[in-house]
């Protein structure tokens, strides 16, 4: 049985429980919820899976757990989500990290679980935004710009790394302009519930592609 394990910010923490409960709660309310369910159902239950995420987390953040709730996890399939809190909080109050440093941050974290995981399948997603307050358009803030900025690190560290890239901006962008504003996220960051579904079923999608379970 293959272990899973999902990593990042609030995307993927999305309120999880702290302490199994047997019934997902430790999954949390969002997309790594909906792709674990559609995994096992294909799989017919040949999965156990672990969500690690901690919200307001930078990528210094999940650098700095790396050991304990990675390596430790000893998972076969890692799915990582990292990059939109290094920019609004270094926008915000100056706490996040530059586009150099979340650079570092990534190549250090995933040098370790391979050098401590060498067989482990490794997903990064793309980091993404919507469309709303949050990005502040009407100040000319960059943010858009920066976390694009991270997605072109993030997909060149994969590719550098053997790492397998899941694609996401694309796919919020086609949702946001053909059913609104409010479709895919709340503010700009946060998915709604059609959001988290995008970032299922691009993950799923991919996973199907790459990981054989026998």
């Amino acid at each position: 049985m293959k272990r899973f394990l999902f990593q990042g910010d609030s995307i993927t923490d999305c309120e999880r429980a702290r302490v199994y409960d047997g019934r997902g709660a430790e999954l949390g309310q969002g997309y790594a919820t909906m792709a674990a369910g559609r995994i096992l159902s294909e799989q017919s239950g040949n999965a156990r899976f672990l969500n690690r995420a901690v919200s307001g987390d930078c990528s210094r953040d999940l650098y700095a757990r790396v050991q304990k709730d990675v390596i430790e996890c000893k998972p076969d399939i890692l799915s990582v989500l990292i990059g939109v809190n290094d920019v609004w909080h270094e926008i915000d109050s100056g706490t996040g990290c530059t586009a150099e440093q979340f650079e570092q941050n990534c190549r250090k974290f995933y040098e370790a679980v391979k050098g401590a995981l060498p067989q482990i399948q490794i997903f990064v997603l793309e980091p993404f935004v919507g469309d709303g307050p949050a990005l502040r358009k009407e100040e000319g803030c960059p943010f858009r710009a920066m976390v694009e900025g991270n997605a072109r690190i993030t997909k060149k560290i994969a590719e550098e790394y053997g790492l397998i890239f899941v694609p996401l901006q694309e796919q919020f962008d086609f949702w946001t302009q053909r059913l609104g504003v409010q479709a895919t996220t709340m503010e700009g960051i946060h998915p709604t519930l059609f959001g988290h579904t995008i970032i299922a079923n691009a993950l799923c999608d991919a996973v199907r592609a790459y990981v054989r379970w026998n």
